[in-house]
């Protein structure tokens, strides 16, 4: 008798979880196959594949960005320090460490056009502009393999030379 007892609970257990399942839907879940490239590199991620779709780690992805984040009355907040960007005036902010820079090669299109010279010293990391034997020299931010300099710099040297 214990035997058939026994049977019977585990066939309903075995019998609800199919059930389940059916109700819910089959859910595949793999450790992703693929590369994951950031800025031309491969990174190790740790991810999942959820029925076709490739899912990371909020914290380890977090880490690529710069972004810092933080859990607290069952809210995510997510800092980053490299904000992204925005346009003013045409022009594309980046936030790079809270500090606004733009885009050495966006604005020395316009050099020419306004008789500005400009001369980049790789060997300190500076920039100098020159136009009508005023001179204005920064140093630049080097980052990802581009050139930027901060929005300030652009606003109080830059600008009144492109006039």
């Amino acid at each position: 008798m214990k035997k058939i007892i026994l049977g019977m609970v585990l066939g309903f257990i075995l019998g609800s979880a199919s059930l389940i399942l059916v109700a819910a839907g089959v859910i595949t879940v793999k450790d992703n196959a693929f590369p994951i490239i950031m800025d031309g590199k491969q990174v190790k991620l740790a991810a999942k594949n959820l029925n076709g779709s490739t899912y990371l780690n909020l914290r380890d992805a977090s880490a690529l960005f710069n972004a810092e984040i933080e859990f607290k009355n069952k809210t995510i907040y997510i800092t980053s320090a490299n904000g992204g960007s925005s346009e003013e005036d045409g022009l594309r902010i980046y936030y790079i460490d809270k500090t606004k820079y733009i885009l050495y090669s966006d604005i020395e299109r316009s050099f020419a056009v306004a008789g500005i010279k400009a001369s980049v010293n790789e060997s300190n990391g500076s920039i100098t502009i020159t136009k009508n034997g005023v001179n204005a020299t920064t140093k630049y931010l080097s980052y990802l393999g581009k050139k930027y300099i901060t929005f300030d710099f652009y606003e109080k040297s830059i600008i009144p030379l492109l006039k």
